[in-house]
């Protein structure tokens, strides 16, 4: 079966002479639905297509420039475009776009990132359509191996190749780079060695294995590698000096550097303090907040800008402390609406004491807030009808909130009209134990069963009442008794009920460990068979009773004292 691809090569090839002379509209414009030029009846259009050389060495690379030209060497947009790249080892390279105004420009590297392309020749086609037709360029390219022995260096960090010398590195966060020596020439290379230094701090050089490696032999396309973390504690521009070492068949020594640039950017955390709502055409602070946290003295530069706020001041450049630094700018809004604001900080390392280098690439930080138009200023009238419209509204509200809130509208109603309430009752503690399979048993449910929601109503109105200490025990009977043993269980693991042991009587445990503590018990039990034991019973014990879901505490059986 033929390859497509190469069908493809065949047919850009009797089409790449062709040449069309035309009076159709060529689209102008970068866009899909570009805007329309004419084109005159003499014009002639055709793709551009340039190499910077034809014949390149392996580590070196190329400029290709293209696009879609006309006789007066205007270049034209509007044209979609793929440009293809293709070796006699299958090779293929593509990039695609729309032409534009002027002309467009691909470098091709002969040092890929997973390697070296192979020596040979290459052709690059230009294809060219839109609705008027197709376009078609090409021209070839040679890749040759240098003559004798050389090397280029191919530089990764973290596994990816750097686009040049130059590495951007953070504080204290490590970062490894890997060195690669290529032997990009036709002959072997004999006692290769490579290695490494520090020229420039800060850099914070932390070796993987050796600061030098040594291959007795190196054949044409083959490489050695060194591999080195960088972890600077400041920050500032670094320098790494690779050097290759090597002998040729003739036993001549040769030495060839390359030097890495590590730039070491600072900890910073910026952010911008800024009032809740601007007010138009007033003057406010913009408070810029600069945490240094590089433990030394920084010189910044910063900007702010803003498209619906006026900053008099637009930069600012100075030195910053560790720590916490505050810088604040006046603005003024110019329109009402939602304001974006961005601030850009550029850092300096100083270098001998004089010049100030820029360190990397700047801080950027943007923030929305809002601008409102001046208050408005009413008169009395309007704002003696606004209170009288809030008045209403608080009775409303008042009275709404009495009538859900039962416990605050009767203690109202005591205090204004000297009504009282059967539930209002006053005891000497506010520490009471609960019966709770009494309390279960109060009010049954359609099937006869005890109810925990018994239980539930009795906590809840304890609490409203001022009980603050309340432990609900019940006896391991009342599992069997209920309903379902799910809402035991789950009050039981929440804390709200206690469950105690099988064959543990629970009125025994309840009035003893009210003796201990002297809480009060809340039951309808009268305990008759305890009296003896525990003669406070009548005392303590705290009747209750549940009519139609609404619980009510009785008042404590004082004995007659004799």
């Amino acid at each position: 079966m033929v390859n497509n691809k190469f069908i493809v090569m065949f047919l850009i090839l009797i089409l790449s002479h062709y040449k069309l002379t035309t009076n159709a509209v060529i689209s102008s414009t970068n866009g899909t639905e570009p805007a329309d030029i004419n084109i005159n009846a003499n014009q002639t259009i055709e793709p551009y297509l340039e190499l910077s050389e034809n014949i390149t060495e392996l580590g070196n690379s190329i400029l290709i420039k293209f696009g879609m030209i006309d006789n007066q060497t205007n270049f034209l947009d509007g044209f979609s475009y793929n440009l293809t790249i293709f070796g006699n080892n299958s090779t293929e390279i593509l990039k695609t776009g729309n032409t534009v105004n002027v002309f467009s420009s691909y470098r091709f590297e002969t040092l890929q990132e997973d390697g070296l392309v192979n020596p040979g020749n290459y052709s690059i086609f230009l294809i060219t359509n839109s609705s008027q037709g197709i376009y078609n360029q090409n021209s070839s390219l040679s890749i040759i191996a240098k003559s004798g022995v050389d090397f280029v260096f191919q530089i990764k960090e973290n596994n990816f190749k750097s686009a040049s010398n130059e590495i951007y590195a953070n504080i204290g966060i490590k970062k490894r780079i890997d060195v690669n020596a290529i032997n990009v020439g036709t002959s072997n290379s004999f006692s290769t060695v490579i290695s490494y230094k520090v020229v420039n701090e800060p850099v914070g050089l932390d070796t993987l294995t050796s600061q030098e490696v040594e291959i007795p032999l190196l054949l044409p396309l083959e490489n050695i590698t060194v591999s080195f973390e960088i972890n600077s504690t400041e920050f500032g521009l670094g320098e790494v000096e690779i050097t290759i070492e090597y002998t040729d068949g003739k036993q001549i020594k040769y030495i060839k550097s390359e030097t890495i640039s590590i730039i070491t950017q600072p900890l910073l955390a910026i952010s911008l303090e800024l009032p809740e709502v601007l007010i138009l055409d007033v003057s406010s602070d913009f408070n810029i907040i600069i945490n240094n946290l590089s433990d030394q003295m920084l010189y910044v530069s910063i900007q702010i800008t803003s498209d619906l706020i006026n900053f008099p001041l637009k930069n600012i450049e100075q030195w910053i402390s560790e720590d916490t630094n505050e810088i604040t700018f006046q603005g003024i809004p110019t329109k009402s609406g939602f304001a974006q604001i961005e601030i850009r900080l550029w850092f300096f390392d100083q270098f001998d004491g004089i010049d100030m280098i820029e360190i990397g690439n700047p801080l950027n930080v943007g923030k929305t807030i809002s601008i409102a138009k001046p208050p408005i200023i009413f008169t009395t009238t309007q704002i003696i009808l606004g209170m009288l419209v809030l008045f209403n509204a608080f009775v409303l509200i008042f009275i709404i909130f009495l009538y859900y809130k039962q416990d605050i509208r009767k203690r109202i109603l005591k205090k204004l009209f000297k009504i009282d309430y059967i539930n209002e009752l006053e005891y000497p503690s506010d520490a009471i134990i609960v019966d709770g399979s009494n309390i279960a048993w109060e009010e049954v449910n359609k099937n006869g069963k005890p109810q925990i929601s018994n239980i539930h109503l009795c906590i809840k109105y304890l609490k409203e009442h001022g009980f603050t200490d309340i432990l609900v025990l019940a006896d391991a009977a009342l599992r069997y008794q209920i309903k379902s043993t799910s809402e035991l269980d789950d009050a039981a693991h929440k804390e709200i009920i206690k469950v105690l042991p099988a064959k543990v009587n629970a009125d025994t445990f309840i009035l003893r460990l009210s003796a201990q503590r002297g809480s009060l018990i809340l039951s309808n039990d009268l305990f008759k068979e305890y009296r003896e034991e525990f003669p406070w019973i009548d005392e303590r014990r705290v009747p209750y009773t549940i009519m139609a879901g609404v619980f009510y505490l009785h008042p404590l059986y004082k004995r007659n004292k004799k």
